[in-house]
């Protein structure tokens, strides 16, 4: 079992690396704006260096590091640090203000990005109770949360939205997909796609008194975030 944080020392200024199965990557912006992993591995038993090219970042953000708050326990009000969310591991890294030089690694309970906050949550995956994070976009009664998955694509895969970049640079890409929740009280998770049917299906009760306010085919969040602000009103009378 993997420990729940991990602890590593940096001199001051120097970028965080990232150690996973590619060897140790460097995520940077090329000239035409595109991220870029750039990871050195070492192949044939140990005795070849090589650097291979991903496009795209299993961070959620640009730069890596971004202002925020972690509450490791959930007791707290969160500590102010520089924080990355490794959407690919959902793993959060994060330095507070008050010793820049050592970053911790684990999976705190909650924490905020930008103001944005994400929360850990149970949710089954493939049958196995799992904590996972979830973004939250609306907390009212009813709640809407947003929980990114990152995986790494083969360049042999199509449609990887980097038309501009020359495939052949490039071992393989990293692709974002957004998955919603609706979080009722006393109620499980309920995976949403941002349609009526769907919204109308999770939400149950009043849910008829809603439906001439939502327009067809695909909602963007900022209509759906406003929708459920009009039910929860219709939660109270």
């Amino acid at each position: 079992m993997k420990p729940l944080y991990a602890e590593l020392f940096l001199g001051v200024g120097l970028v965080m690396a990232i150690e996973n199965v590619k060897g140790q990557c460097i995520v940077s912006q090329n000239s035409q704006g595109q991220l870029v992993t750039t990871c050195t591995v070492t192949e044939s038993r140990g005795t070849t260096v090589v650097q291979k090219l991903y496009l795209g970042s299993e961070f959620l953000n640009f730069p890596i590091w971004q202002f925020g708050s972690v509450d490791i326990d959930g007791n707290s009000k969160g500590q102010p640090c520089e924080i990355a969310f490794n959407v690919s591991r959902d793993e959060v890294s994060y330095r507070l203000s008050s010793d820049t030089t050592r970053i911790i690694t684990g999976h705190p309970v909650a924490f905020t990005i930008n103001g944005a906050k994400f929360s850990s949550q149970p949710y089954n995956v493939l049958g196995i109770k799992q904590r996972i994070y979830f973004m939250h976009l609306y907390e009212g009664k009813v709640k809407l949360l947003r929980h990114t998955k990152c995986t790494l694509k083969q360049s042999a895969d199509t449609n990887n939205g980097y038309n501009i970049a020359k495939q052949d640079s490039y071992v393989g890409y990293y692709e974002m997909i957004d998955e919603y929740y609706i979080q009722q009280k006393y109620k499980p998770l309920q995976k949403v796609s941002l349609t009526k049917k769907s919204l109308l299906r999770s939400l149950g009760d009043n849910a008829k008194e809603l439906e001439a306010r939502i327009p067809k085919g695909q909602l963007t969040v900022n209509q759906v975030v406003n929708l459920l602000a009009h039910y929860d009103g219709l939660s109270t009378q």
